[in-house]
């Protein structure tokens, strides 16, 4: 039978999560040495590491067997099963031949072909190893007649090498004996965490910082130094394994103190999923959160007391919570799960808090002076309100933020129909707290008409009114003094005269819009209105001539300070004679033979201004002194 074989071996340490081998010093003794060639590596009783061998040759070769003694009361290995199981996974396809026996003194390994093997590139084959008791092994391969394709041995039966395009290399990637005065640290444990992949590991005498590596590709990349025992790795990544691995540096992280494991210890790592809001809907709470790399389902935890309570499973990144009451304060957290609902992640134990807001919704909106008067009530855990108004043509646009329960809308327009709905924000006015009504509640505006322009009359008082926009009849008020406001009269025209006055009391006069139909009131009116002091008009004076001139009387006017004497000759203009407190009063300039007319006006105490009006015809007479 031809026989393949050639090699070239390495051999590399895997240690397992909780019992790993660790790197030994000349001052710190090992259980076990093993040898490989001349190298001698060392590792504790309880670790597991992996035996690989590699091999080579520029040629193509058809046979080879290796010997691999082994003191078996110093480690166990794999059954013969599943030493064939590996082959089987590591060994060329092309193989005929590949097959392990385990004898007293160890493993032997055979290779065959009926053709040929082009071992131009590396193969591999991996064993498991336990050390089990203290003692010392040379696993250090025994080459036994590797033949190639023209029939020619490279090795001998006896292990020698004869000729032939062959090499091989044996490396152990273990610590080296007295390579290092410190012992590798050992990783003990590690974890999902709500924040990482959470590393612990065993202090190390004469260690100043331990520095975590994280396999990348074939390569450890420094993750951080740290002065503690345990580290949590936020930038692990999630659905996948992460191999660690530590190693004690000097205080200043400049120097290695200490060897480290190689092949590290390996960890299925998923993270704790991070809730990125909350949404109030109708009659639930939605629930949002980031998508976790590898996760099958999500589990939703709330709170509101210390007790966590499962809200419910999701493949989804969303989950609505029926079971919540307005304004009471909640904290939520989600974990990732396995499909059976067993935990594959951590969680924040700490929570995310939120309010549960009901729907917010406007109570009223009616016409105020400047504007649409919007309330609303107060909703308990809302920070501050968005309102927003539509019309039939547009849709929801945004009014203003605040965070009272009323805003007056000065931007409407008269005769206008608007919508106006309100929802919970943020106190940083960046995100919704609450949903809304889609309807929202709707007026048609009418603006408060403005006060009347009043105009005193000999008998009355004038009303000049200004047209409001959409405005159909204006009611106009009148009170007295400072008594209430009743009605005086409904009217479609922009003026009215109220006749029924009496002089020395105070009118205030203020207007409100009407229905078409009168039967109500479709505006808001100016509380505080516009105000005169009525003051009839003094009749026209009495004349007389006398020695002095022209004497002037007349009757007294309820409620007037002062009075104004005006004269006029001919169809000339009113000029001011003289002011007086008296109700008489003597014309001295006044030349005979010239013919005056004269009327009397109320003023002011300072007379500045007029306090009533005045007849326009007044009293003629002709001076005859």
């Amino acid at each position: 039978m031809k026989k393949v074989f050639s090699l070239l071996l390495v051999v590399c340490m895997v240690l397992s999560l909780l019992t790993v081998g660790v790197v030994s010093a000349s001052a710190q003794a090992f259980d076990a040495a093993i040898t490989v060639g001349s190298d001698t590596y060392v590792a504790d009783v309880g670790e597991v590491f992996t035996y690989t061998l590699y091999f080579e040759s520029a040629k193509k070769l058809s046979a080879g067997q290796i010997e691999l003694n082994v003191d078996q009361a110093v480690l166990s290995f794999d059954s013969e099963a599943a030493l064939n199981s590996a082959i089987a996974s590591h060994m060329p396809a092309a193989s005929d031949t590949a097959a392990a026996f385990v004898t007293n003194n160890g493993v032997v390994f055979n290779f065959a072909t009926e053709g040929s093997y082009d071992f131009s590139k590396d193969y591999a084959l991996r064993l498991q190893f336990k050390v089990i008791a203290k003692g010392a092994v040379d696993l250090t391969p025994a080459l036994r007649e590797v033949i190639d394709a023209d029939d020619h041995d490279i090795y001998d039966l006896n292990g020698q090498k004869l000729d032939g395009d062959f090499s091989h290399n044996v490396t152990l990637d273990l610590p080296l004996q007295n390579s290092y005065a410190v012992k590798a640290p050992r990783i003990s444990s590690l974890s999902n965490a709500a924040n990482g992949l959470k590393l612990t590991w065993n202090a190390c005498e004469g260690a100043g910082v331990y520095r975590v590596f994280r396999l990348s590709g074939d390569n450890w990349k420094k993750v951080a130094d740290t002065a503690a025992t345990s580290y949590v790795d936020a930038s692990a990544v999630s659905g996948s394994v992460n191999t660690y691995t530590v190693r004690a540096y000097t205080k200043d992280g400049k120097s290695p103190v200490s060897e480290y494991v190689r092949c590290g210890w390996s960890h299925s790592y998923m993270a704790a999923p991070v809730i990125t809001g909350f949404e109030n809907l109708d009659n639930a709470l939605k629930i949002k959160w980031g998508a976790v790399k590898g996760a099958v389902k999500y589990r939703v935890f709330r709170k509101s007391g210390s007790k966590w309570l499962t809200v419910g499973d999701t493949d989804k990144t969303e989950l609505q919570d029926t079971k919540v009451t307005a304004g009471t304060k909640y904290y939520y957290t989600v974990r990732c799960i396995n499909a059976d609902g067993s935990a594959a992640s951590s969680y924040d134990n700490t929570g995310k808090a939120y309010i549960r807001i009901a729907r917010t919704s406007v109570s009223s909106v009616e016409c105020a002076v400047g504007g649409v008067q919007v309330k609303w009530a107060k909703f308990a855990g809302a920070a501050k309100y968005r309102v927003f108004r539509k019309t039939a043509s547009s849709g929801w646009k945004k009014l203003v933020d605040t965070a009272a329960t009323s805003v007056l809308d000065k931007t409407a327009s008269s005769g206008a129909t608007y919508y106006y709905t309100v929802r919970a924000i943020t106190k940083d006015a960046k995100s919704y707290t609450s949903s809304y009504d889609t309807k929202g509640k709707g007026v048609t505006y009418y603006a408060a008409p403005a006060v009347p322009k009043l105009t005193l009359n000999t008998d009355s008082v004038t009303l000049k009114l200004t047209a409001v926009q959409g405005a159909y009849n204006y009611c106009i008020f009148r009170k007295v003094g400072t008594g209430s406001w009743t009605k005086l009269a409904t009217t479609k025209s922009l003026t009215y005269t109220d006749k029924k006055v009496t002089s020395g009391k105070k009118y205030s006069y203020t207007v409100r819009c009407l229905s078409k139909d009168g039967k109500k009131y479709i505006s808001a009116y100016n509380t505080t209105g516009s105000s005169v002091t009525y003051i009839a008009a003094p009749a026209a004076p009495t004349l007389k001539n006398s020695k002095k001139g022209v004497v002037i009387s007349w009757k007294k006017s309820a409620g007037a300070a002062k009075y104004r004497i005006l004269r006029k000759t001919g169809s000339g203009k009113w000029t001011k004679l003289a002011d007086t407190k008296s109700l008489s009063y003597t014309d001295t300039s006044a030349k005979k033979g010239v013919k005056y007319s004269y009327t009397i006006r109320c003023i002011t105490a300072n007379g500045k201004s007029y306090t009533s009006a005045y007849n326009t015809k007044g009293t003629t007479i002709t001076c005859k002194r």
